[in-house]
């Protein structure tokens, strides 16, 4: 088959989809020498990616996702390739593309929640641009055939979308690399210290993790909350939160970091606490289980599921619940070691390769 995979997203920058975009396509020319594929790329991805196997070919698509040269010209390209089958990594198939497609649909996050910027110009703008996202999602799910990361977003959009749907959709659970060692990290707890990783839209549900700041320190007043992350317009409104609760001094925004930081970050915090509203998978949780570090979750949407029994949940709309389980967690070092083995083993069940060849199945179909 001919198979065109959209890999536009496939930059740093893109966050989780570009992981996922470039994980699905190192090991499919890892497993699949059958298949003739085209991955297109935006001009910065053109430069540098080079594909490792000779049935796969790079294609330039200098077309701005979720932009009107995407609607314009992007189906021209398509046709011109005369693929089998595309594989958009994101619900933002064109319009004027009729051919057979899978989309990737990684979660329900942007219909389901209001991250606007606030204010009347910038919340007109996302409302105009929410009714867009709002078509494509719904143009998204007449695809073919639908790859979701977990169950828990497969039943979220069976849930808005029909059951017919139930029928059309994969589950491929995504995962982290693991370093060859077994765990051997200590967990310090002197002085205590929280990581929190992510971007800090609302859905991240961080006010939260704010709000049950007060009552952990009472607990522990060493207790220090490290927040790893940028979102221009939402950090003023924390920072904002953080003083008002008087808690300023023991909340560290750190922005961005490199790779090297972040490791550094998860080597000297004693919890990581996640308390997402809405995720389709959850990354960032399975990267602080890949650095040796406990996890505390919110009990919501796919987390139970993909974390399974290495981690602890909270009820992610009760600062209370959320500030008793950090409190008995850094009072107990026993159970902190026992959630970082099981976080351990629990990755080990998860593979890009598994999923990379989940969805050569799902192509195959096809064929």
């Amino acid at each position: 088959m001919r198979i065109v995979i959209d890999a536009r997203m496939m930059a740093l920058r893109w966050t989780g989809i570009g992981l996922y975009t470039r994980k699905l396509i190192e090991n499919l020319q890892q497993i699949d020498r059958d298949n003739k594929y085209f991955v297109l790329l935006d001009r910065d991805q053109f430069e540098v990616w080079q594909p490792s196997s000779p049935n796969f070919s790079k294609v330039l698509a200098p077309y701005k996702v979720y932009g009107l040269s995407e609607q314009l010209f992007l189906p021209f390209k398509l046709r011109r390739l005369k693929p089998d089958l595309v594989h958009f990594l994101h619900f933002n198939a064109p319009i004027f593309y009729s051919g057979q497609r899978i989309t990737t649909i990684h979660d329900t996050t942007l219909v389901d929640f209001d991250v606007s910027p606030g204010g009347m110009v910038g919340s007109l703008k996302y409302r105009l641009k929410q009714v867009g996202m709002r078509a494509a999602f719904n143009r998204a799910s007449k695809a073919q055939a639908i790859i979701t990361p977990s169950q828990a977003t497969a039943d979220a959009l069976i849930k808005r979308l029909g059951h017919e749907l139930a029928n059309k959709i994969t589950v491929t659970h995504e995962a982290v690399d693991l370093p060859n060692q077994e765990p051997t990290h200590l967990i310090i707890l002197d002085p205590p210290m929280l990581l929190y990783v992510g971007n800090l839209y609302p859905y991240k549900n961080l006010g939260r993790l704010l709000e049950a700041m007060p009552v952990v320190l009472k607990s522990a007043p060493q207790t220090r909350l490290q927040i790893i992350g940028n979102t221009p317009r939402f950090i003023d409104q924390l920072k904002a939160q953080a003083k008002d609760l008087q808690i300023a001094d023991h909340v560290e925004f750190l922005g961005f970091v490199s790779d090297q930081e972040l490791q550094r970050y998860y080597s000297n915090a004693s919890l990581f606490v996640f308390p997402s509203l809405s995720e389709g998978f959850g990354l960032p949780p399975f990267e602080a289980m890949a650095a040796e570090l406990p996890v505390l979750a919110a009990r919501a949407t796919c987390l139970p599921e993909v974390l399974g029994d290495a981690a602890e949940f909270f009820d992610p709309t009760d600062s209370t619940d959320l500030a008793n389980k950090v409190i008995t967690l850094l009072n107990d070092p026993t159970k902190l070691a026992g959630l970082q083995q099981k976080g351990w083993l629990h990755l080990k069940q998860f593979s890009w390769s598994k999923m990379a060849g989940e969805t050569r199945s799902v192509y195959n179909k096809f064929n």
